[in-house]
């Protein structure tokens, strides 16, 4: 039947949506966690240099406030993803619902 023909490629649609948001949130948290660490080297070297290290402190602690919220935007979209994958995958068609 048609309907069931689009109401699966529906699903897989919205699932692949699921699974980019995911993938970009993990690509977005790996990037900051990456920045955070470059900004700890810089200013541990900085200190051992003698150097200032107060611009490069608040812009540590602004990384890792974007980390933060980049950790709490993977865990939600981890959460969605799984939701639809078992959403997905226990699926009836609908003749098997009545």
């Amino acid at each position: 039947m048609p309907w069931m023909r689009l109401d699966k490629n529906w699903q897989e649609q919205k699932l692949r949506v699921y699974r980019n948001r995911h993938d970009e949130a993990l690509r977005i948290s790996a990037a900051l966690t990456i920045r955070r660490q470059n900004l700890l080297a810089e200013i541990l070297t900085d200190d051992l240099d003698g150097l200032d290290t107060i611009h490069k402190s608040r812009r540590l602690r602004q990384a890792e406030d974007e980390l933060d919220r980049a950790h709490i935007d993977l865990i939600s979209a981890r959460a969605a993803l799984e939701a639809e994958e078992a959403r997905h995958y226990t699926h009836e068609p609908r003749e098997a619902r009545r």
